[in-house]
């Protein structure tokens, strides 16, 4: 969030107290002051106030889960009904713009395990049958924003929206496809496994860019509200295209882990596995919380190709990645060494 004022601040409006701008470059930070503000995204007078006198909203605040972690309910509370409270709030104090994080996982993988390989915004591809619980709040969400695009407030100000659906995020603060592959590898002598099978299936993209994506799309709207304002954008960059198995092994390297290609299991026994642990969970659940460490849905979303280009956010909004592939596993690794397990 930034102030209309002529002296910017930003906002950081977060349930959590840690202050996630240490981990900024402090030679590409902004010299705009950050201010920060400790509340929870469905609490509406809060909200409101966080809000009141900014000229746009930078809408990151989401629950993501794919293992079954979180309760369904609490992906819903969080991000759509909290969505839902933040467009209220932009009518009651007349925000005028608000750029929305998504997912690559709005569009998919579908149930099917259709892949898209380099596609585009404009990619036919049939939606439906997400797995995943995640994926459907943040579809939900993207269409609440979207929904909200040119609606006139009753301060007689025009809301503009636009959306950015990021690839699978790795970096500094949480590369959390990392961290299942790497408990498994400290009690099996740094052998990582494989559990996705060999070939391009993703193209992850760095955390530093996805924000530089952000910065971007907050100008732009400001600049441009009715070309950008409707709109939404795949944010990837030039990490190369990869299985996931392999990406992670990549990331884990420099601190002597290896890849061990004999966990290879055909996947329809992987599938077989998972379906096996699911149904434990679903006998379990009235007497016990029984999380299982694979599901079909992991599974098909490790082992399909999906990936989109970045050319439609080049084209609008002037974005180019920042860093580097060999920049951002560099910082990625060194921030990996530095984590403090919790297993």
């Amino acid at each position: 969030m930034t102030n209309r004022r002529k002296k910017r601040t930003c906002r950081k409006y977060d349930v959590s107290k840690t202050n996630a701008v240490n981990l900024l470059d402090q030679e590409r930070s902004p010299v705009t002051p950050i201010v920060n503000i400790v509340g929870d995204v469905r609490d509406e007078q809060a909200l409101s106030e966080a809000c009141r006198g900014v000229d746009v909203i930078i809408h990151t605040a989401a629950v993501i889960d794919v293992t079954g972690r979180v309760p369904d309910q609490v992906m819903w509370d969080v991000n759509v009904k909290g969505t839902e409270t933040l467009l209220r709030c932009c009518e009651k104090v007349g925000v005028p713009f608000l750029v929305f994080t998504s997912s690559v996982e709005v569009c998919g993988p579908n149930s099917s395990g259709d892949p898209v390989r380099d596609g585009t915004e404009d990619t036919p591809y049939n939606h439906t049958g997400h797995r995943f619980t995640y994926s459907r709040t943040k579809a939900e969400g993207e269409t609440l924003v979207l929904s909200h695009n040119g609606l006139v407030l009753s301060s007689g100000v025009t809301l503009h929206t636009c959306v950015l659906r990021p690839m699978y995020i790795y970096g500094e603060g949480g590369p959390v496809g990392v961290f299942p592959d790497w408990r498994y590898a400290d009690s099996h002598d740094g052998k990582l496994p494989r559990i996705s099978a060999r070939g391009p299936k993703v193209r992850p993209v760095y955390v530093g860019n996805v924000a530089w994506a952000h910065v971007l799309a907050a100008r732009e709207i400001r600049r441009r509200p009715d070309a950008v304002g409707g709109q939404t954008y795949f944010v990837s960059d030039d990490t190369p295209v990869n299985d996931y198995s392999s990406f992670h092994a990549e990331l884990l390297s420099p601190m002597g882990y290896t890849i061990d290609d004999n966990t290879l299991i055909p996947l329809r026994v992987w599938y077989a596995m998972a379906f096996v642990l699911e149904m434990m969970q679903w006998l379990l659940k009235p007497v016990l919380a029984f999380r299982p460490p694979i599901t079909r849905g992991i599974l098909q979303l490790y082992n399909t190709a999906f990936y989109f280009r970045y050319d439609k956010a080049r084209k609008d909004l002037g974005y180019q990645p920042l860093f580097d592939w060999e920049e951002a596993k560099e910082r990625t690794t060194r921030w990996l060494r530095n984590y403090e397990k919790e297993w």
